[in-house]
């Protein structure tokens, strides 16, 4: 079986639903997560979700160490603009794994192998949960040096060192991605495999369009099974709880 790593960095006081995030993880356990964050080490615990203390100030120094770049990021959403060079930045935790994706916290986790099948992680090298293009939730790409610094294709050492963000992860990235595909260097799937909260707006106060069971997501108004739901518009865990602090891990 490929193993898959996912990757977050997160700075500031997590969210309140972190420890119903893990909960979902641990429905995916040959899957493994990496928090980097300086916020407080979270209560629930998984054998497969690493958390990993790290300051903005350190982030900022392993930028400079790794990436060359000499940046100052001071607004935590400026994180995301890195994304596509997590496989460079955190190379050193992630050197074991056929492939790494980043990923938000703003999202429950559905049963991602049967999304993200065997068949797929052989035919594929970088996958996107969105037909659009690339995925800033989701997007999960093979653990190759040539894959892992495609972002020196683009103007990189700009875009990271501005404090402005550019969305770099999926409409700056992107290019140099479908530009690779398109020169045979990989082979690229987009696939609508999420939700977005944004999409049900019409759905009742106190409703949700999400539905979690024991381990898998559903789509309520369209009946359909997902690979997870990003609630990214409400910034609300939905639906349930899914973890107490009773709770045995």
């Amino acid at each position: 079986m490929h193993s898959i790593a996912l990757t977050a960095a997160y700075f500031g006081q997590l969210p309140v639903w972190i420890d119903d995030f893990i909960e979902t993880c641990k429905y995916n356990p040959t899957i493994t997560w990496f928090l980097f964050s300086d916020g407080t080490d979270p209560r629930n615990q998984a054998a497969n979700f690493r958390f990993v203390p790290l300051t903005l100030a350190g982030f900022n120094n392993l930028a400079e160490r790794r990436l060359g770049v000499r940046t100052a990021v001071s607004r935590p959403y400026k994180v995301c603009d890195f994304k596509p060079t997590y496989g460079a930045l955190f190379g050193e935790h992630l050197q074991n794994f056929d492939f790494w994706g980043h990923c938000d916290l703003d999202v429950l986790w559905g049963d991602l192998r049967a999304f993200i099948t065997e068949q797929m992680l052989t035919d594929v090298d970088v996958i996107s949960t969105s037909a659009g293009g690339l995925c800033g939730p989701l997007t999960i790409y093979r653990n190759l040096d040539s894959i892992n610094v495609l972002f020196l294709r683009a103007p990189y050492e700009q875009i990271l060192a501005d404090p402005a963000n550019h969305i770099f992860d999926e409409q700056g990235f992107d290019t140099n991605v479908k530009q690779a595909c398109a020169a045979g260097e990989l082979r690229l799937l987009l696939s609508n495999l999420h939700e977005y909260d944004g999409y049900h707006a019409g759905v009742p106060p106190g409703e949700t369009a999400c539905v979690w069971r024991d381990g898998r997501v559903f789509c309520t108004p369209e009946q359909r099974e997902l690979m997870y739901y990003h609630f990214a518009a409400s910034k609300q865990w939905p639906w349930r709880t899914t973890w107490t602090p009773d709770a045995t891990s």
